[in-house]
């Protein structure tokens, strides 16, 4: 599956989607989890530079990662 998102789009999550805040550097371990308690729109900012399969995202005033298979374009279809 390709995922074509660009730098400032909205992208849908759906609830129950693990989003996590890396170390530096890599996407080996992560120092922040959260469980998205409802589904929600976010701005896409970029592919993750150490895992292409996780792209950046803006939430609650912080950039944080998403796996990109969990995240759906502002229609709500599949990217």
């Amino acid at each position: 599956m390709s995922h074509q998102f660009s730098q400032g789009d909205f992208v849908y999550l759906p609830s129950d989607t693990f989003i996590y805040q890396f170390g530096e550097d890599t996407c080996d371990w992560f120092v922040s989890q959260r469980k998205t308690d409802k589904p929600m729109y976010l701005m896409f900012l970029k592919e993750n530079v150490s895992n292409s399969a996780y792209g950046d995202i803006f939430f609650e005033g912080s950039v944080w990662s998403v796996s990109l298979e969990d995240v759906y374009d502002y229609e709500g279809g599949a990217q």
